[in-house]
C-alpha cells in the first residue's frame, strides 16, 4: 500500500476522534468522519511505518445504521457526523469508544454506561458561525466549514443541531451583508471585514444573544444596519432578541478574539 493509491473497503468501527477503521483486502486504512458499515472508495494520503491514513473519494454503499431523516447538508457539512444515525446507535458507538480508551487503564473500574440526553435534536445553545464562500470567489456564505476544509463554508438552510430561531437570525445577517457586498476576512491574505457570527439561545426563556465579530474596518453605518437586520426578525421568532453586540477583532488569528465589544441593543447576557 502506497500514498496516492485507491482502495475499496468497509468501515469496521469508529474509534475516538471519529477515526474510522477501514478494512480492505490489502490492509487497514484510518479515515476520519465515517460511519460503521459504510463501503468506501479511499485514497491514501499518509503512509508511515506500516500505518495508513486516507480520505473518502466515494461512499459506494451507505451504512445500515442510517435510518433517520437525513439532513440535506449531511456529508458535505462539517457540523456533525452521526446526525442520521438513531440516537440509541450513536450511544453504542460512543460507549464502544469509551470502553476502548478505558481498556488501557490499569486496575478495576465499573462502567456505568452513558446517561442519554432527554433532548436529541435542536439542543445546541451556542453556535459560532464563520463567514466565507462556498467555493473560491463564490458568493458570501455564513455557516459551518465544509467537512475537511479550512476555507469553504456552507450556509445551512436547515440544521438538526440548532433551534430554527438561530437560523433565521443567521440568514438575516447574511442577506444584509451580501446585498451590500461586504467582504469576509481572508485568513491568509488578511484582507476583508466579516469574521464570525456568535448566537447563544436560552433554553429556559428562548432569549437570543447575537454578536457579530468583524475587523475595525466595518463602518458605523453597517454596524447599525446589522443591528436593524437582526431586530427585523423579531416578529418571526418563537423567542425574542435579548441583546445585540459587535466585537472588533483585528488579530491575524482565525480564533474569536475580543479587542473591544459594544452593546448595540438590549442587554449583554441571557438567563438560563
Amino acid at each position: 500500500m502506497k500514498k496516492g493509491e485507491i482502495y475499496e473497503g468497509v468501515v469496521r468501527e469508529v474509534r475516538f476522534g471519529n477515526k474510522g477503521i477501514v478494512e480492505t483486502e490489502e490492509g487497514v486504512i484510518i479515515v476520519k468522519n465515517v460511519l460503521p458499515g459504510q463501503v468506501l472508495s479511499v485514497q491514501i494520503n499518509k503512509a508511515r511505518h506500516g500505518s495508513y491514513e486516507g480520505r473518502v473519494l466515494e461512499v459506494i454503499k451507505e451504512s445500515p445504521l442510517i435510518k433517520g431523516e437525513v439532513c440535506p447538508h449531511f456529508g458535505s457539512c462539517g457540523g456533525c457526523v452521526y446526525q442520521p444515525v438513531p440516537y440509541e446507535e450513536q450511544l453504542k458507538i460512543k460507549e464502544n469508544q469509551i470502553r476502548d480508551l478505558m481498556s488501557e487503564v490499569e486496575g478495576d473500574y465499573e462502567f456505568l454506561s452513558i446517561a442519554p440526553s432527554p433532548v436529541t435534536a435542536n439542543y445546541r445553545n451556542k453556535m459560532e458561525f464563520s463567514f466565507g464562500d462556498e467555493y473560491k470567489d463564490g458568493p458570501l456564505a455564513l455557516g459551518f466549514h465544509k467537512r475537511a476544509s479550512t476555507y469553504d463554508v456552507i450556509t445551512p438552510d436547515m440544521c438538526y443541531l440548532v433551534h430554527p430561531d438561530i437560523l433565521k437570525v443567521l440568514h438575516a445577517v447574511l442577506d444584509y451583508f451580501a446585498q451590500r457586498e461586504v467582504p469576509y476576512y481572508h485568513k491568509f491574505s488578511h484582507e476583508g471585514i466579516l469574521r464570525h457570527l456568535l448566537i447563544r439561545r436560552s433554553e429556559a426563556t428562548g432569549e437570543l444573544l447575537v454578536c457579530l465579530v468583524a475587523t475595525s474596518q466595518l463602518s458605523e453605518e453597517l454596524v447599525t444596519g446589522y443591528k436593524d437586520a437582526v431586530l427585523s426578525q423579531s416578529i418571526c421568532l418563537k423567542g425574542n432578541i435579548a441583546g445585540i453586540l459587535h466585537t472588533v477583532n483585528d488579530s491575524l488569528s482565525d480564533a474569536v478574539i475580543d479587542q473591544g465589544t459594544t452593546l448595540l441593543y438590549g442587554k449583554d447576557h441571557i438567563t438560563e
